[in-house]
């Protein structure tokens, strides 16, 4: 049963991924690039904070394997339709930056909590 609902997740995820970056690549949405950049960070932490945490049990946390594929999947595919045109407005270089000092704490303290 577990392995079904692994699945099941992967499968209904993929679905969303697939229908969204169709849509970023015929250009009918525009995403901001430093937001995906941020939730990339972000779920890979969490995704690195859960392996750390557990006996590294894949299937339980599938949730965060294809969250993280899927925000991978929206930055490059971002990155490419720009085609190299990145330019960050100054708040997004702000929270990226802010975001940056608090993965390195993270990474510094071990302390998901004082971060």
């Amino acid at each position: 049963m577990r392995t079904f609902a692994a699945v099941l997740v992967s499968a209904v995820v993929s679905i969303g991924c697939f229908c969204y970056l169709r849509q970023v690549i015929r250009r009918e949405v525009e995403p901001t690039l430093s937001t995906w950049l941020a939730f990339t960070a972000g779920t890979s932490l969490n995704l690195l904070s859960y392996l750390a945490a557990t006996n590294r049990d894949v299937v339980s946390g599938i949730l965060g394997v294809v969250d993280v594929a899927f925000c991978i999947a929206v930055t490059v595919t971002t990155m490419a339709v720009r085609r190299g045109n990145i330019a960050f407005k100054m708040f997004e270089r702000y929270y990226l930056a802010v975001g940056v000092f608090i993965a390195c704490f993270w990474l510094l303290y071990h302390d998901p909590f004082a971060a």
